[in-house]
Formats: C-alpha cells, structure tokens, sequence
C-alpha cells in the first residue's frame, strides 16, 4: 500500500513539474523562432528528446530542448 502511494506522488510530480515547464515556455512565447506555443502532450522525434526532454514545432520544425531554447545543428 505506501509503495504504491509512493508511485503515484512520484509520477503525479512528474506531471506537475512537465506542466509547469511548459507553461513557463509559453509564457515566454513558445518557440524561439515562430513563437508558436509548445504542445500539451510531447511527442518526441528524436532520441534526444525522448532521454532530455524537449519538443520540435509543429509549425516551423525547430527542435527545442527541455528549456524551450532551439537546439542548434552542433549539439546534435
């Protein structure tokens, strides 16, 4: 029973802190480049992404990071 009441306050937190992020990049205005605001659900494209977290635009394809600041084509 705690074990899994931990489990679940463990990924509730995941989700509040995933909501958060998000709301803190779009309050900042979404995507650096077209200012398009980041997606509720993530759908990683990349490894990347998937591992660190981060999303790509739906409008312009940039790739951002976890912080919503565009990933540049060296830190591929």
């Amino acid at each position: 029973m705690v074990i899994t009441i931990s489990v679940f306050v463990a990924v509730m937190a995941v989700f509040v802190y995933a909501a958060r992020k998000r709301a803190e990049i779009n309050a900042r205005g979404g995507c650096p480049v077209c200012n398009t605001p980041v997606p509720e659900y993530r759908r990683p494209t990349s490894f990347r992404q998937a591992f660190w977290g981060g999303w790509s635009c739906e409008t312009c394809s940039a790739e951002l990071d976890s912080n919503g600041m565009k990933v540049s084509q060296a830190a591929k």
